[in-house]
């Protein structure tokens, strides 16, 4: 073989090694193609995956915020009802607290118009006293002084009816009554009917109405069988 025919194989060799389209010419990386697609293919599965993480992120924390923000809202709310409440007590306990003020001293008030009208009521008794005690002398009759006492006695007693008040004054021989009268000692009787009955009456008894104003102070008689 002459030199110009080994250069001429050379370069066909050269040529073959070299040409991309050449049977041979991928033949040294099978699975290049392969590989590569599957790493789109990772590649972009991981993408997807981060927006879609990236994105479920910003939405959980916004329910977050919305729940929070929601509550916080309710705490003032009721933060808002609580004070307004106390604020309304407050102003309940107030009133409350200067009408029972009021109410006291207008009861005070009417207790010592009630007082003055009782008082007035003996002025007139008083004064036929004072008038009694002025005009008697000792040269003056003593049916006289007896019969101005007794006048005024009875002056008394009608102020006492005019205010309300009523006597109690057991006679002798009434069964003794312990829820009017008063029984500040026995006397021994030989009748057995007047056993717990009235037998002297010590001190008259005041009521008004059903109220006791001061009861009844008697003698109560006693039977003892021999």
């Amino acid at each position: 073989m002459t030199t110009s025919e080994n250069n001429d194989t050379k370069q066909e060799q050269d040529s073959t090694e070299t040409d991309p389209r050449s049977p041979d010419a991928g033949a040294e990386h099978p699975n290049a193609e392969t590989d590569q697609s599957e790493n789109k293919t990772d590649t972009g599965d991981q993408q997807r995956s981060g927006s879609q993480q990236s994105t479920a992120e910003p939405d959980l924390h916004a329910i977050c915020n919305a729940r929070v923000a929601r509550l916080e809202l309710q705490l003032r709310e009721k933060e808002k009802q609580v004070d307004d409440t106390l604020r309304a007590y407050r102003n309940v306990d107030e009133e409350f607290r200067r009408a029972r003020e009021r109410l006291t001293r207008e009861q005070e008030k009417e207790i010592e118009r009630q007082k003055g009208k009782v008082i007035a009521a003996f002025f007139e008794v008083a004064d036929n006293l004072e008038r009694s005690v002025t005009f008697a002398t000792p040269s003056s009759p003593v049916e006289g002084i007896i019969e101005g006492m007794r006048m005024v006695h009875n002056q008394f007693m009608n102020k006492l009816v005019e205010l309300g008040a009523n006597t109690i004054q057991p006679v002798p021989g009434q069964p003794f009554d312990p829820d009017l009268h008063e029984a500040v000692g026995v006397v021994a009787v030989t009748d057995p009917a007047k056993h717990q009955t009235v037998v002297q009456l010590l001190r008259v008894g005041y009521r008004a109405g059903d109220t006791l104003l001061r009861p009844a102070m008697v003698m109560v008689g006693q039977f003892a069988a021999n």
